[in-house]
């Protein structure tokens, strides 16, 4: 004879309210028995059968949550961070992902401390990301992007570049010439950004 638990116990062992029990057993989520007195009795297989579908569910949609990020380096270019986050929601769309949150920020690839991209790196650590969306890779960093990689798969979370540009040989000449004037880029605009504020 299997033990039968009351619908409140039953309600507080799945943490939900009774209501939602009663209606789980309407539509057959969860099967209640009868005890000689007529009242509800749940067996703990099939609360545990519920409880292990439920954490499955939860399980899924953690894995399938994206977030995308978008960046500018001045206010003059509200229109570009626009128009990126409505090309990363697309693409989600297109790809059938589920777009959790999209973060923005307007200021310099080179700073570290820029709140969008804090956000994205709390959440990512926190587990339960699989990708980060992206149109080019200089919106994340301007340096460092493959340190950056590791780190986020190290969480499960893998980085989607959407509108990379073709990749080319570059020698490395090339590559220091593009790193030294993106961080002269950077400090030029810095230093304008201060002189007009």
């Amino acid at each position: 004879m299997q033990v039968l638990y009351p619908i409140s116990i039953t309600a507080a062992l799945l943490r939900v309210c009774v209501t939602t029990v009663r209606r789980w057993e309407k539509r057959g989520s969860i099967r209640a028995f009868r005890t000689q007195g007529g009242h509800r009795g749940f067996a703990l297989a099939e609360i545990r059968r519920v409880l292990l579908r439920r954490k499955r569910r939860e399980a899924r949609q953690k894995c399938s949550r994206v977030v995308s990020y978008a960046r500018v380096s001045s206010h003059d270019q509200k229109d570009d961070l626009s128009r990126q986050e409505e090309t990363l929601v697309h693409y989600c769309k297109m790809q059938g992902l589920h777009l959790a949150s999209t973060h923005k920020d307007i200021g310099s690839g080179l700073n570290s401390r820029r709140k969008g991209l804090v956000q994205v790196m709390k959440k990512i650590t926190r587990g339960g990301i699989s990708k980060l969306v992206i149109t080019y890779r200089d919106k994340l960093t301007h340096f460092d992007f493959v340190y950056l990689e590791q780190f986020f798969q190290c969480f499960g979370t893998e980085i989607v570049t959407i509108a990379e540009a073709k990749k080319e040989e570059k020698s490395m000449e090339q590559e220091l010439v593009e790193d030294l004037v993106a961080i002269i880029s950077s400090f030029s605009g810095r230093m304008y950004g201060m002189r007009s504020a």
